[in-house]
């Protein structure tokens, strides 16, 4: 004969999942929705100039998903970025656009690239 009493904890335990399960969901859309509104105006506040290279590297993304992305920037001929200078500018006026929101940081430039470090400042 079954215990009653193991009958119903077994019961409770799947009702307590679905039911965490419900609200981790309807939580995790909440996020989202705010996620979305924030990568737009994060968007919005790239100077139009930038907005193509941002999108094309996947920045905002890898930022909301790791909370950071380090990868290194190409320059020189036929490069989005015509030298090391560049690069250091646009990466200040990017910083600008961004304070209190993304802390960028570029490493020692090697031969026709630097690294470059992107932190959600949390």
């Amino acid at each position: 004969m079954v215990d009653l009493n193991l009958y119903h904890c077994i019961g409770s335990s799947v009702s307590r999942r679905a039911s965490l399960l419900a609200r981790l969901t309807h939580e995790l859309a909440t996020l989202d929705a705010r996620d979305v509104e924030t990568r737009t105006k994060l968007e919005e506040l790239v100077p139009e100039d930038l907005r193509e290279w941002v999108d094309n590297e996947d920045l905002l993304y890898v930022l909301f998903e790791h909370g950071r992305c380090d990868f290194k920037i190409h320059f020189g001929e036929g490069q989005f970025f015509s030298s090391y200078e560049d690069v250091k500018a646009t990466m200040r006026r990017l910083g600008k656009a961004w304070k209190n929101v993304v802390t960028i940081k570029l490493m020692e430039q090697e031969s026709g690239r630097v690294r470059a470090y992107f932190t959600a400042d949390m």
